[in-house]
């Protein structure tokens, strides 16, 4: 039940956006803030178990399509500079933010929590799609040549480190109590 109402809400989120002429992806997320609104616990538990499965399905093929569109010659010749770059957004992109707001969140009780936060915070395929939309309207080849090297490199960066940082975060929450 939960699959077919997800479905629905989520297609008339977008039809209703294409009509009004604005953006699919904000329609799309406007919809699941609106579905998690109304989630039961057990629903809850039932959309779980189908995000799960549906990130098990499509990871794999869309992790896949990204490597074949990746811009393997512009980043080559963008060099270390590029590298550096994408390093610097990730440790630095929310960091000053979080540090600021930090007594504001509920849970973020440590550095080590703002810190797993900062490191961990979502970027990923929004990024890559905003990316290569913006190619065509801004003729801007340097967007997509950056975006994707900065989340190539977040890809790899963050698949290297979440076993160890989380396993390091876990022992540190064990040990505050």
């Amino acid at each position: 039940m939960f699959l077919a109402f997800a479905v629905a809400l989520t297609l008339f989120a977008l039809g209703t956006v294409r009509l009004l002429g604005s953006e699919d992806l904000l329609a799309v997320f406007a919809a699941g803030l609106a579905l998690d609104y109304v989630l039961s616990a057990g629903e809850r538990t039932e959309e779980e178990n189908i995000v799960e499965a549906i990130n098990s399905f499509f990871t794999l093929p869309i992790f896949t399509l990204i490597g074949l569109v990746l811009p393997w010659g512009a980043w080559l010749r963008i060099g270390w500079a590029g590298v550096l770059l994408a390093v610097a957004v990730l440790l630095l992109r929310r960091l000053p933010i979080l540090a600021l707001v930090r007594t504001r969140i509920g849970g973020l009780h440590s550095g080590a929590d703002v810190l797993f936060l900062e490191w961990f915070g979502p970027t990923g395929v929004a990024a890559l799609y905003y990316a290569s939309y913006s190619l065509p309207i801004t003729g801007l080849e340097e967007v997509w040549i950056v975006g994707s090297l900065i989340l190539s490199i977040s890809i790899v960066l963050h698949g290297l480190s979440s076993t160890p940082f989380a396993l390091w975060y876990g022992r540190r929450a064990q040990a505050s109590g």
